[in-house]
């Protein structure tokens, strides 16, 4: 406002830096002058930018895995984003103690953390590891025995075992 000009709003100048994608502190300057040349005293104000919003952790495919004992874990994947930081897969903390050679159930758990500290919401998956596959019954000899009638049967037979097949 000015004395003799009035209201003098639409000539302010403002220096104004504030990058909302960055967190920090920042200081915006307001300035006029009115009709005369004459400089008012410029005003600041400060504008804090801050980062509380945590980062989404989401995990691709099913939250239980069934694997067969001896097979491979392969991670059906994850992806974090954060809403200043962007992407944050690639920082994905992955930690798990899976042992494929040993029947159990193995939790694998995702951590994810911006740049402000921010933690994403833990995810997990269970890996189960176990023995699915049927026995089966192997015959020694042949699938076909002829004997005479009324003398005693004695049937060769193998123990039933299980046969992991990898593929």
């Amino acid at each position: 406002m000015d004395l003799l000009d009035g209201d003098v709003s639409g000539s302010i100048s403002v220096t104004n830096p504030v990058n909302i994608n960055v967190p920090g502190e920042y200081i915006i300057t307001y300035n006029v002058s009115d009709n005369d040349g004459n400089q008012a005293i410029a005003i600041q104000r400060k504008v804090v930018v801050i980062d509380t919003v945590q980062p989404v952790l989401t995990l691709a495919g099913a939250s239980a895995v069934k694997l067969e004992v001896g097979e491979a874990f392969d991670d059906p994947g994850y992806s974090a984003t954060d809403s200043l930081d962007g992407s944050l897969t690639g920082q994905v903390v992955v930690a798990h103690s899976i042992n494929v050679n040993l029947v159990g159930h193995y939790p694998v758990t995702y951590n994810v953390t911006d740049a402000a500290g921010n933690k994403a919401s833990e995810a997990g998956r269970l890996v189960i590891v176990g023995d699915t596959g049927a026995p089966y019954i192997l015959l020694t000899g042949a699938s076909t025995i002829v004997m005479q009638g009324g003398s005693t049967m004695l049937m060769p037979v193998q123990r039933p075992r299980t046969v992991l097949m990898v593929i």
